[in-house]
């Protein structure tokens, strides 16, 4: 994953890249995965938001991303 973060600058390709990986070829701990890359996935914005308000807000937005991409596979996120 660290790779692709260097090679890919779109945020919503890495998204993708990321949908992927879970799907054909899970890590053993998505979640950890997921918190280390969050900034990645879903870069933070300067919007007034506190850390954790920002945090939880990308979260949900990447969240709601890849059960979008997991439904194009015929799948969802559980």
């Amino acid at each position: 994953m660290q790779e692709a973060v260097g090679e890919i600058m779109n945020a919503k390709k890495l998204i993708r890249y990321f949908a992927r990986m879970l799907f054909h070829q899970p890590p053993n701990d998505s979640k950890l995965m997921f918190d280390t890359f969050l900034d990645d996935l879903y870069p933070p914005m300067l919007d007034g938001k506190t850390e954790e308000e920002s945090r939880k807000l990308r979260t949900q937005k990447v969240l709601n991303q890849l059960e979008f991409i997991f439904r194009q596979f015929g799948t969802d996120c559980k």
